[in-house]
Order: C-alpha cells, then structure tokens, then sequence
C-alpha cells in the first residue's frame, strides 16, 4: 500500500532512534535523534525521507513518528542532551531492507503479469479475427 505524505501544512517527522548508515546510495544515513521529514510511507519497512537537503530510503525500525509539536520539539531537546547508547542490530535491518526489496519486486512482477495478460488478450482477439477472415475466403485457419 503507497501512501504519500501530502500533507502541505504539517508534514509528518520522526525521530531517529539509532545511527543508520546506508549501504546504498538510494539509502539516507542519519545519526540518532535526527529529525527527518518523511516523503513517501511504503509498507515493508522502509520509507522515502528528507533530511538536511538530502532524500533516501530508510527503516521505519530505526525511528519513532513525532505525534504533535511536543514531542517534536522534545526530540529537538533530545537530540542535544542524549548520548548515543544503542547498538544496531544488523540483523534486523538486513531483514527489513530483503523485506522491502521483496515487496518491490512483487509489485514490478503484479504490474508485468497484467501487462502480459492485455498481450495475450490482444494476440487471441487478432488470431480469432484471422481466422475469421480465412474462413470467409475459404482458407485454412491457423
């Protein structure tokens, strides 16, 4: 399910629970309590975001949503007083990111199959109407 955030006047944020580097270059890094503006919300386990002029792909795993102004703002405090005190769990990210790259390729195979089907559909309806026609001129059918 796709959604995206287009919500002009209060965009939805979260907050960065843990340091997340990305391996590729579609992927967006941050460091723990980082405020990042979400772009798109894809199920899987990743989203599309925004952060200092950067955009890319991340684990929801690794951030909580900001609710409301508060608890924006106590992220913004946050950020400034906290220590880094969590590992990443690599495990759970390399799940997320198969999980997310799964669901991609599903999509793109749901959306070739109904292209393949219109072909088929096309190629029987010409193949009838040839036949159609060899028969009104007395020739063999394919």
């Amino acid at each position: 399910m796709n959604n995206t955030n287009n919500n002009l006047l209060s965009p939805i944020q979260v907050v960065a629970k843990y340091k997340f580097e990305g391996r590729n270059n579609d992927e967006l890094s941050f460091s723990k309590n980082d405020i990042i503006t979400v772009i798109q919300q894809l199920d899987g386990g990743w989203w599309e975001g925004s952060l200092d002029g950067r955009v890319g792909w991340f684990p929801t795993d690794f951030v909580n949503l900001i609710k409301n102004c508060d608890d924006q703002q106590n992220a913004k405090k946050s950020a400034k007083t906290t220590k880094n005190r969590l590992e990443i769990d690599l495990s759970k990210l390399e799940i997320s990111k198969a999980s997310f790259r799964v669901q991609l390729v599903q999509e793109f195979l749901i959306k070739e199959n109904s292209k393949l089907e219109i072909i088929e559909r096309t190629l029987d309806t010409i193949k009838f109407l040839m036949n159609e026609l060899k028969e009104l001129n007395g020739s063999r059918p394919f």
